[in-house]
């Protein structure tokens, strides 16, 4: 690297460790790291700046539109409806799940979105692993991508009888 380079984009740690016998008796200690992802921008609010987020709908949409690591779709085909309600779905606060045993866990979030991507996968296995985060699907409808989060729902009752029979029915 050049003097003016700046390594934007690019994760790295810098780290120099002076070896002494008495220090690191079982040899080099192992290094590990938490490294925060890519900036992407907020599904609910996509006029603000980019920032770090967990939310699987801002990581989905952002992989989908980058054209230097994702898919590279454009923005007019990604429906902003469905991926801003997919975002505040997955922001829930306040849900509590039962764990074996009768005890009660609070989550901050309902889904969060962690972990990496491989660029040799390519790019429908990357965009399945990142759907699998929030039990996620991709439809197109209407040219556009929208994202679909299954979710618990009560059923839509529906009562039929004469006044709402269109043509010859018969029962039986």
């Amino acid at each position: 690297w050049g003097t003016n380079a700046r390594g934007a984009g690019v994760a790295y740690l810098v780290l120099w460790l002076y070896y002494d016998e008495g220090i690191y008796t079982n040899g080099v200690p192992n290094v590990t790291m938490e490294v925060k992802g890519n900036k992407v921008l907020d599904c609910q609010n996509l006029g603000a700046d980019a920032a770090y987020s967990e939310n699987p709908a801002d990581c989905i949409r952002d992989y989908m539109t980058s054209k230097r690591y994702g898919m590279g779709i454009p923005d007019a085909q990604i429906d902003a409806t469905s991926f801003a309600a997919a975002a505040e779905y997955c922001d829930d606060d306040d849900v509590t799940i039962t764990i074996t045993g009768g005890d009660d866990v609070t989550l901050p979030a309902r889904f969060t979105c962690n972990g990496f991507l491989m660029p040799d996968d390519g790019p429908l296995s990357n965009l399945e692993r990142l759907l699998s985060s929030c039990c996620g699907r991709i439809v197109r409808e209407g040219g556009k991508y929208k994202l679909l989060i299954r979710k618990a729902q009560s059923a839509e009752t529906f009562e039929l009888d004469r006044t709402n029979i269109v043509g010859d029915w018969s029962f039986i």
